[in-house]
């Protein structure tokens, strides 16, 4: 793991860049806030398959940065993701990360996997897409079982799955009760790890011993969710509260400065804890709720 200060005038993605090749941190993941006065933020035409860039001057807070590191014909690759805001000039942004120069510090925590991730380019998308080589403790090829509780969801994985010919050992839409049992069964069945999400994912991991591969919601969804809630209201600074489970979220604590709204955060243990929630959200005459459980 590592802990990056950022000084005034570097670049971000050249510096993590840079320390990836030094370091050979071949994947991995990162997060961090600071403040930055030259930003540049896209977002993917899926139609013309190309970047639409837009360039950010003046001060601004770096709310959350978020992403991934990987490696493309042997250099480092960095996807990351950024949501930017100045409370003063009520300029806020978010999106995919170009350029990045710091005004005054950035505080970012890298963590290095131990995993082998390749990059490749998808004809039919127009992107680099992730190309894993998932291995076992014993070397081996692992393999992945996803569970998870919509339909929708399965959908979505089947179209990734076939897109990048990944070899998963099973797919299956399951209910939050027979959790536990699925996931023992999918091992029993020769499934080396877990994908799973939120509330299923919490009961596999507090119950047994097999590896789980978590999927959260970003905190760029989640933003631009918060923008429609406040929408909604018609108020200039609107109670919105949201309510998860803890390993769904990533930390939204600055939304409230960057959204100018008063935020409310309840983690649930247990499905049991929404009527207190609620009971208690009540008594805060709160405006709109967001409610992530699966």
């Amino acid at each position: 793991n590592y802990i990056i200060r950022l000084n005034k005038g570097e670049e971000i993605l050249e510096t993590i860049s840079a320390l990836c090749e030094k370091e050979n941190i071949k994947a991995g993941f990162v997060t961090g806030l600071g403040a930055a006065n030259d930003i540049e933020i896209g977002i993917f035409d899926t139609v013309k398959k190309e970047y639409f860039k837009r360039s950010y001057k003046g001060d601004y807070e770096i709310a959350a940065l978020v992403g991934n590191i990987s490696r493309q014909n042997g250099a480092p690759y960095l996807h990351f993701h950024i949501t930017i805001g100045n409370p003063q000039t009520e300029k806020y942004a978010a999106g995919h990360l170009s350029k990045c120069v710091i005004s005054a510090t950035g505080e970012i925590y890298l963590t290095a996997v131990d995993a082998d991730v390749d990059r490749e380019m998808s004809e039919e998308i127009g992107l680099n897409l992730m190309k894993f080589y998932i291995t076992s403790g014993d070397g081996k090829m692992a393999k992945i079982a996803v569970l998870l509780p919509k339909e929708f969801m399965k959908e979505q994985a089947e179209k990734v799955i076939k897109r990048n010919n990944f070899n998963i050992h099973s797919l299956k839409v399951i209910q939050s009760v027979d959790a536990i049992a699925e996931a023992r069964d999918a091992v029993t069945n020769g499934a080396d790890i877990i994908v799973s999400r939120g509330y299923q994912a919490k009961l596999i991991q507090e119950n047994t011993n097999i590896p789980v591969a978590e999927m959260k919601v970003s905190v760029q969804d989640v933003g631009l969710l918060i923008n429609k809630a406040k929408a909604l209201t018609n108020k200039e600074e609107p109670k919105i509260a949201v309510v998860s489970f803890r390993n769904m979220m990533e930390d939204i604590s600055c939304f409230s400065e960057l959204f100018n709204i008063q935020l409310y955060v309840h983690y649930m243990n247990d499905f049991e804890d929404i009527e207190d929630i609620l009971k208690e959200l009540i008594e805060e005459e709160i405006d709109v709720v967001l409610e992530g459980k699966q």
